[in-house]
């Protein structure tokens, strides 16, 4: 069953988006093969989709993990943007321009995670205290978190995280020292971010499957 059913699970969404896209009037084989030679094209289009994953990659191991304690964890993006949001505003303080790589990026990577967490506990306290089903709760707070998000890059009026200096909303870049070391320089960039994700894949697992704190959940 743990193999049999992502592959079920994987051939069910081909079919049905296979359905929809005959629906509209094309062939899904030539939409599956362009799809394909997008991810797996060339060697730049490989490193490219790996890089691409790795948020992706957090973000299901926040699910799997709660899931596993019989919570349904539908918040993820709204964590997601909320860390990522927590990670880009520590990033530019100014304390941290004249920082050392090794001493900003794990920083950095806190930040975030606390913003993430921070946000994802909040469906864990109103579950703990009045009973709201964590199912709809995460739902709301996702869109909640891309509206406060939305708000915090674009706003002119007062400005908050958005770089004043760019014609296209975004927040401002991080020094050249915080950001995680580039393995191919694609893009998006095939960086070392993707190596700590598999790292958390194999510490979650090892959590859940040899730890006795794992078996409780």
């Amino acid at each position: 069953q743990t193999i049999l059913v992502p592959v079920y699970a994987i051939l069910l969404a081909l079919v049905i988006a296979g359905l929809v896209i005959v629906l509209v009037g094309s062939n899904p084989l030539e939409a599956y093969w362009a799809l394909l030679r997008g991810m797996f094209g060339s060697a730049d289009r490989f490193n490219a989709s790996l890089g691409r994953s790795t948020p992706f990659i957090g973000a299901a191991l926040a699910v799997a993990f709660a899931f596993r304690a019989g919570l349904f964890n539908i918040g993820a993006e709204g964590q997601l943007l909320v860390g990522a949001t927590a990670a880009a505003w520590v990033g530019t303080f100014s304390v941290l321009a004249d920082v050392p790589g090794p001493i900003a990026i794990p920083l950095i990577i806190l930040a975030g995670a606390a913003g993430g967490a921070i946000y994802g506990g909040i469906p864990g306290f109103l579950k703990a205290r009045t009973g709201a089903h964590e199912v709809i709760v995460t739902i709301m707070l996702n869109n909640i978190a891309v509206l406060i998000v939305r708000w915090l890059v674009t706003s002119q009026d007062p400005v908050m995280l958005r770089d004043t200096s760019a014609s296209v909303p975004h927040t401002a870049p991080l020094p050249a020292s915080a950001r995680l070391p580039e393995i191919v320089s694609t893009s998006p960039p095939l960086h070392l971010g993707f190596f700590i994700a598999i790292g958390l894949c194999a510490l979650v697992w090892f959590i859940l499957r040899r730890t006795t704190f794992g078996f409780v959940v």
